[in-house]
């Protein structure tokens, strides 16, 4: 997806210019990053769900976050999460929840942008 459309996406969706906010098409996911230290809570910690090749996984991030961010490496985590779309159902969709190590700054990626929009902005 164009650098283009990513910024029209971006103020439509009032997403903060201090926000990274990026497609990876590569990845199928939607990425919002820049936060703060957010702590990994017991209760998620308990129903982590595995990410197949980690390691590949991990390095097919890195393009999407900066630099000063991942210098000290970073670690992923993926968890579902119940989503209403509007209709008459819940579906569950898979957040990815990455945490740099230097200084904790986080990012969350889902292949949803409803879904990521609704647990990163009004989280």
């Amino acid at each position: 997806m164009d650098k283009k459309r990513i910024e029209e996406i971006r103020k439509s969706l009032n997403i903060d210019d201090r926000l990274q906010f990026c497609y990876a098409e590569d990845l199928n996911l939607w990425i919002i990053g820049g936060y703060g230290p957010v702590d990994m809570q017991e209760e998620l910690s308990k129903h982590l769900l595995e990410i197949s090749d980690y390691d590949k996984f991990k390095e097919s991030l890195r393009p999407y976050i900066t630099m000063e961010d991942a210098i000290e490496g970073y670690n992923a985590y993926k968890f579902r999460m119940p989503f209403w779309p509007g209709s008459r159902d819940f579906l569950a969709e898979d957040i990815y929840f990455i945490q740099c190590k230097n200084n904790g700054t986080s990012y969350f990626a889902c292949p949803n942008l409803n879904a990521l929009r609704s647990f990163v902005l009004y989280a």
